[in-house]
């Protein structure tokens, strides 16, 4: 009987040592910590998350950079060199919008501690508008997760913090 109370007070000594470990991992964040540039997960493209302009305490989104700016030959010769455009866009009137400084990002709001929440993320791939909230792994690296009704039914995409915008 000892030794299995020994065991027990030693695995909860163990829980207790790890507390702080994970309070660590509970930050309180500013509420512009997301504010900059992020590079995506995939690489071409960096969006420049900043306050919303009539200052109501939102962040959006726009697009800053992409890898690929221009159709390609094999796009055909009438769009060949020519800017990347929104021309998945559901709505036909928005399909002649070029893609950089697009928005992408709107509506999102801090709850006062560690998210972002409430907004939706643009994706120019599908055309679609996704349920988005945000969270910071650390100061170099953002999670956003877009998601259909909730977000258990989503995925997380990894960005990383740039200062500058990437060469062509």
């Amino acid at each position: 009987m000892k030794r299995g109370l020994s065991l027990q007070l030693g695995g909860l000594a163990l829980a207790i040592a790890m507390i702080p470990a994970a309070m660590a991992d509970a930050r309180i964040w500013p509420e512009d910590a997301i504010v900059g540039r992020w590079l995506i997960a995939s690489r071409d493209a960096v969006i420049d998350i900043h306050p919303a302009r009539d200052g109501g305490g939102e962040y959006h989104g726009s697009i800053a950079w992409l890898l690929d700016k221009t159709y390609k030959a094999e796009d055909g010769p009438e769009r060949a060199g020519k800017p990347l455009l929104d021309d998945r866009n559901p709505d036909p009137t928005l399909r002649s919008r070029p893609l950089i400084g697009l928005p992408m990002l709107t509506g999102l709001k801090f709850d006062g501690r560690d998210h972002w929440r409430d907004g939706r993320v643009y994706s120019s791939n599908d055309g679609r508008t996704y349920t988005v909230q945000v969270s910071l792994a650390d100061t170099e690296h953002l999670k956003l997760r877009g998601y259909f009704g909730i977000p258990l039914l989503g995925l997380t995409s990894v960005w990383t913090r740039v200062q500058t915008l990437p060469n062509p």
